[in-house]
């Protein structure tokens, strides 16, 4: 069994995240300039650190972000909402 594991190994430690999170900001008036009365923001993260060593740490992460429409028009900002995804990657060493 020991050849199995070594076979397949790949080192270090692996850890998997997730998050999720919502900030409501609608209601701070004018807070994203005059007329623009906030909205509300949702993310949904999830994520693989790879530590191979007490050096590196590589991170993967997935998000996927909600927005909801600006209660305000002025100005055309942000009036239908967005919804989107992201692809994020970082290599971290310290010493």
């Amino acid at each position: 069994m020991d050849d199995v594991a070594a076979r397949f190994s790949v080192g270090g430690e692996l850890e998997l995240n997730g998050r999720w999170s919502v900030t409501d900001l609608s209601d701070v008036a004018d807070q994203g300039g005059v007329g623009v009365d906030g909205n509300q923001q949702t993310v949904w993260q999830g994520g693989l650190n790879w530590y191979p060593n007490r050096h590196f740490k590589f991170m993967l992460d997935f998000d996927h972000f909600i927005v909801t429409r600006s209660k305000g028009g002025a100005g055309g900002v942000n009036l239908f909402g967005r919804t989107g995804n992201l692809v994020v990657g970082r290599v971290q060493a310290s010493f």
